[in-house]
């Protein structure tokens, strides 16, 4: 664990889970670009891709991917229809 982070230990109940979250990569997604199409059309172009996604509920318009999705390399971003 980076030495930073030990400075919370004495307020965090769970040192280990708190731990373990941090090492967890963070979740790869895309959000719509507005100026191009709507996000109902970037969710039609990623399931007729078959990716399998989940819309985000905190920040609509957006999409949670597959963990070892690259979204750099397809195509709607490549486009500029989406922001990783």
């Amino acid at each position: 664990m980076p030495q930073p982070f030990n400075r919370y230990q004495s307020i965090v109940n769970n040192w280990q889970a708190f731990q373990d979250a941090l090492l967890q990569p963070l979740p790869t997604c895309v959000w719509t670009n507005t100026l191009r199409i709507t996000p109902e059309q970037l969710a039609n172009f990623l399931a007729a891709d078959g990716l399998d996604f989940e819309p985000l509920a905190w920040y609509p318009g957006a999409f949670k991917l597959p963990f070892d999705f690259k979204p750099g390399y397809h195509w709607t971003f490549l486009a500029g229809l989406c922001q990783v």
